[in-house]
């Protein structure tokens, strides 16, 4: 059974994308004030054409998965993958986007989706300190292209930085 996360739906503009690394926040009793985000493109097609970008960052309610489309551009559903590594080296096989444990599929396209993952889904915060884990982010595109965070069909690693009180 698919469990679908908390979804927040926003019909706003494109937002730039700041760089192709993604870094996940320190976790802990204020993560609000701390945690960092930085954006990986959001790539469509094989020739990885960029039509938005995917944010992630770890707050008090788990992590946040966020996907927003270039002005031109529309989402209409999108898929998370998330696995541990041992380490960054070797990414996981490719998992068909449907299989993905959460998701949203809007009833309207929209301009950016917010997909909350609940710590308790992923081992709780401090389950996943310390660890590396893989995610794989992808987007249907009302243009009909299928996209992912960072290259297609592919995944990007990072190691989970905590501060837990």
């Amino acid at each position: 059974m698919k469990r679908v996360a908390l979804v927040a739906l926003l019909a706003v503009g494109g937002v730039v994308s700041v760089g192709a690394l993604l870094m996940w926040g320190p976790f802990g009793s204020t993560p609000e004030a701390s945690a960092t985000t930085v954006n990986v493109d959001l790539v469509a097609g094989r020739t990885e054409i960029i039509v938005g970008d995917v944010a992630v960052v770890g707050l008090a309610d788990g992590l946040h998965v966020t996907f927003t489309a270039d002005p031109g551009q529309m989402i209409d559903e999108v898929h998370v993958c998330i696995s541990e590594g041992d380490t960054c080296s070797e990414e996981p096989a490719w998992t068909p986007p449907g299989l993905c444990p959460w998701g949203a599929d809007p009833p309207t396209p929209q301009a950016q989706i917010d997909v909350v993952i609940p710590w308790t889904d992923i081992g709780g915060s401090a389950g996943v300190c310390d660890q590396n884990l893989w995610i794989q982010a992808h987007a249907a595109m009302m243009s009909g292209q299928t996209a992912y965070g960072d290259k297609f069909k592919g995944s990007y690693c990072r190691e989970i930085d905590c501060c837990l009180p």
